[in-house]
């Protein structure tokens, strides 16, 4: 038996294997030792193994934990977080190094430092992804909300509402369901703050922070320049021509970076000659909500 041999045993699960598997294949727990040790394979949660590399990043290092759940438990389903990392929806505030599911058998709580698996107060809707068994993208973000807060739960609903993955409805429909159950009231205030206009985790969470600051913004304004209109703000301020402007700076990465740099720039140029104060926040900046709130208020006070 050959890494090889295991490769072809686990290309169909992601590169994912269960120790009994490669017991039934003939590899000793002493050879399966020795492979984890020349790094041809490696372990991910007690009894599977992948013979992928690890990886980079905390979402796909929990797609990977949530897959190995699954195959280690064939009556679980890939809940919570989980499933919204496997639906391939955005995430904030989570843990990435727990795997989340829910038993469809009724079997009891499983908690291990790597996976939870719980028996459902009520059983979602669970369909199938890609192979897996996932719940529903609206059950999964009604209990991100409810697991790890209302702005976790709003980060995930914008990102599933903008990609047509939910409706309100949807969710409306799941909070109705879970009727009595614990936390729910953070799924409800959720519903009053989720927003499919925002385009990415970053202007989710500053549109939040604004709100907490008493800012009034439209989120995705219109803007008319040299008498075209098609240009959009991420956010203005209501009644003012003070525009606010999320950086996330990835898009000046990689070989386009520096062009895509140069356009935003002559962008804001434009801005400011058509009257326009801008205020523009990177990720550093929202750990710093006075930093933004005084900035905003310097920009009201030039644009007055």
């Amino acid at each position: 038996m050959t890494s090889a041999d295991l490769d072809r045993l686990a290309e169909s699960r992601a590169g994912l294997f269960r120790r009994q598997e490669a017991e039934q294949l003939g590899v000793s727990a002493f050879e399966l030792r020795r492979l984890v040790q020349a790094r041809h394979v490696r372990q991910v949660i007690r009894g599977v193994y992948s013979t992928c590399p690890e990886p980079g990043l905390p979402s796909a290092r929990l797609v990977e934990l949530s897959q190995a759940m699954l195959v280690s438990n064939v009556h679980a389903a890939a809940a919570g977080r989980s499933a919204l990392a496997l639906h391939g929806i955005d995430l904030f505030g989570v843990s990435y190094e727990r795997a989340q599911g829910v038993w469809t058998n009724k079997s009891a709580t499983r908690s291990t430092p790597s996976v939870i698996i719980r028996r459902p107060y009520v059983m979602p809707q669970v369909s199938d992804v890609e192979g897996w068994a996932v719940e529903d993208v609206a059950w999964a973000v009604v209990d991100v909300a409810r697991d790890a807060g209302v702005v976790a739960g709003v980060v995930s609903a914008d990102h599933a509402l903008r990609v047509g993955s939910v409706t309100r409805d949807d969710l409306e429909r799941v909070i109705t369901v879970l009727h009595g159950c614990s936390r729910l009231g953070r799924a409800s205030r959720m519903l009053e703050l989720m927003d499919a206009r925002s385009e990415s985790v970053g202007e989710t969470r500053l549109r939040l922070l604004l709100r907490g600051l008493g800012i009034d913004v439209e989120t995705q304004f219109e803007i008319a320049m040299d008498g075209r209109s098609g240009a959009c703000a991420d956010f203005r301020v209501v009644g003012t021509r003070v525009l606010i402007e999320f950086d996330g700076e990835v898009k000046y990465q990689g070989d386009d970076g520096a062009k895509v740099l140069v356009a935003e720039k002559h962008r804001e140029d434009g801005l400011r000659r058509a009257g326009w104060t801008v205020v523009r926040v990177v990720w550093a900046d929202l750990q710093r909500p006075k930093v933004i709130q005084a900035r905003i208020q310097a920009a009201l006070a030039l644009a007055a």
